[in-house]
């Protein structure tokens, strides 16, 4: 994969955030030259960094000083509690409508944008790229609104557009909580492990790693159009559990708590990527197991 990123210069989006984080140490580490875009003015003063407000299309202006581009990755986006939900569904909108405009204008050859497999909703079935989505808040149906806004801008233009919904990822980059971090962390301290419900819900966790190598791959193969990026294994909170116990505590039983009953108990998060594997080679080559030993260890937790 080097030699085909070395001929990449890629303009990155949201590239403090967690996703776009990874992405980039990733794209840099395989020879691209990454432009990476932030609303810090601190990380814009470093080199390689620009600092702007995508929703201002009067900034985009001087943006082509910055370098000529192959491809832009879009994973910026304003998140839940960092902005009222009319200002989360109008801003997520906007800034994919200016930024993806932008590229068309200038001919940039390819436009991939970070969606999420939460905008499927909470089914119990597997769930493929040609489903009805049913987003359950409004930071969801902004990005399923993206989606469509980076489709239509794009449609017949020189920029090809790919769009990768990602099923909850994880890993040493991120800060938020999660039932991973929860786990962890109760384990590291030989706690009870505390599970909603039966334990019986299910995720299909992707390690940070093989996030950013979809991106590289997708981008390689000219990948157009929507795509599942999963780890391929879905499992239940219960094995879950079971998974970190094992890391900390192979010589015992798991012990759960059952703390309260499970909104989403019935919840089988399933994405099959046959579509990616076919189109862009995509296999996840991180288990489960395996991130969440490198997670805990980056954490200081193991």
């Amino acid at each position: 994969m080097s030699s085909d990123l070395n001929n990449h210069t890629v303009l990155l989006t949201g590239a403090g955030g967690f996703l776009g984080s990874v992405i980039h140490h990733h794209f840099v580490k395989r020879g691209a030259c990454v432009i990476c875009l932030t609303a810090d003015p601190e990380k814009g003063s470093q080199k390689g960094w620009v600092t702007i407000d995508l929703t201002n299309e009067a900034e985009l202006i001087d943006l082509h000083q910055a370098g000529d581009f192959t491809a832009v990755i879009h994973c910026a986006a304003k998140l839940p509690r960092h902005g009222s939900d009319i200002d989360i569904l109008l801003d997520n909108q906007k800034m994919t409508y200016l930024i993806s405009k932008w590229a068309v204008a200038k001919k940039i050859s390819h436009f991939l944008f970070a969606s999420g497999c939460s905008i499927y909703g909470y089914g119990d079935q597997p769930r493929r790229e040609t489903d009805l989505p049913m987003p359950t808040n409004l930071y969801v149906s902004s990005k399923l609104a993206s989606e469509n806004v980076v489709l239509n801008v794009t449609d017949k233009t020189e920029t090809t557009p790919c769009i990768l919904r990602i099923s909850a990822p994880y890993g040493p980059n991120q800060n938020t909580d999660t039932v991973i971090k929860h786990f962890i962390s109760q384990a590291k301290e030989n706690q009870l492990l505390k599970i909603y419900g039966s334990g019986k819900r299910s995720q299909d966790f992707i390690y940070q790693e093989d996030v950013a190598t979809a991106f590289g791959l997708a981008l390689i193969y000219h990948a157009n159009g929507i795509f599942n990026v999963s780890g391929d294994n879905s499992v239940s909170m219960f094995d879950l559990a079971n998974i970190v116990r094992k890391i900390f505590l192979p010589e015992k039983e798991v012990q759960i708590e059952h703390v309260a009953n499970d909104p989403q108990e019935s919840y089988r998060g399933i994405f099959p990527i046959d579509k990616a594997r076919d189109q862009f080679s995509y296999q996840p080559s991180y288990s489960l197991e395996k991130g969440l030993r490198l997670t805990a260890k980056a954490w200081s937790l193991l």
